[in-house]
C-alpha cells in the first residue's frame, strides 16, 4: 500500500495498467513495475507512441534500459521507427537522440545498425568535424571508423601535416599510425636526411629500426 501510495495509484489506476498491458499481473508484478518506474503515466506513454499490449515484463525492461516514449518518437523523426529490442540495443549500446541527430547534421544518412556500430567505435560529431576540417570529409563511415580503431586522430593527422605531409589518404594515415610513425619521429628522419622522405620511405625506415638513436 506504500508503494502505491508514493506513485499515487488508485482501482482505477491499477485497471488502466492491466487493460494496457498484455498479460495478467498479481500484485507482486505490480509492485515491481512501480517500482522500476513502469507504473501507468510510462506504460501510457509508450502505448501512445505504438508500443502497445506488451507484456509487464517487456514494459519494465524497457524502463530499466532508458528507453522512453520520447525516445521511441525521436529515433522515429530521423527515420528510424524501431522495433523494442532495437531500442534497447540503442541505450545499451550509448546511442541517444543528440547522438543520431548529430550524426545526421554531419551528413551521414545512417541505419540504425549504422549508427550503433559508430557509437561503438567512437565515433562522435567532433571527430568528423576535426577530420572534415583537414580535408578528410567525403569519406565513407566505415573509413572514419577504421582510422579511429587505428589509432588515427585529428592531432595525429595535424601534426604530420606541420610537417608538410597535406595530402595523404586515410588509408597512408592508417598506415602510418600502424607501423608506430609519429610526428617526433618523421621530424627526426627529416634533420637526418635534410628532405622529405615519402610514406613508404618512412614505413620501411620505421619497421627497420628507429634509425634516428643509432
Amino acid at each position: 500500500m506504500f508503494v502505491f501510495a508514493l506513485d499515487d495509484l488508485t482501482i482505477d489506476g491499477v485497471k488502466q495498467l492491466q487493460g494496457l498491458v498484455s498479460n495478467t499481473f498479481d500484485t507482486d508484478e505490480l509492485i515491481r513495475l512501480i517500482n522500476h518506474g513502469a507504473g501507468v503515466r510510462y506504460i501510457q506513454a509508450m502505448t501512445d507512441a505504438g508500443f502497445s499490449k506488451l507484456t509487464s515484463e517487456e514494459y519494465r525492461r524497457a524502463r530499466d534500459h532508458g528507453v522512453s516514449a520520447d525516445f521511441a518518437r525521436g529515433m522515429a523523426e530521423l527515420g528510424m521507427k524501431l522495433s523494442l529490442d532495437d531500442l534497447v540495443r540503442s541505450r545499451d549500446h550509448g546511442v541517444s537522440l543528440d547522438y543520431g541527430r548529430a550524426m545526421r547534421a554531419s551528413g551521414f544518412d545512417v541505419s540504425h545498425d549504422d549508427l550503433v556500430n559508430a557509437r561503438d567505435h567512437g565515433i562522435s560529431s567532433e571527430f568528423l568535424k576535426q577530420m572534415s576540417a583537414l580535408g578528410y570529409d567525403k569519406l565513407s563511415l566505415s573509413e572514419y571508423v577504421r582510422m579511429r580503431d587505428h589509432g588515427v586522430s585529428a592531432s595525429y593527422a595535424e601534426s604530420l601535416r606541420e610537417l608538410g605531409y597535406s595530402k595523404l589518404s586515410a588509408n597512408e594515415l592508417v598506415r602510418l599510425r600502424d607501423h608506430g610513425v609519429t610526428a617526433g619521429y618523421v621530424k627526426r628522419v627529416q634533420d637526418l636526411f635534410k628532405e622529405r622522405p615519402s610514406v613508404e620511405q618512412l614505413i620501411s625506415l620505421r619497421s627497420g629500426g628507429d634509425i634516428t638513436r643509432r
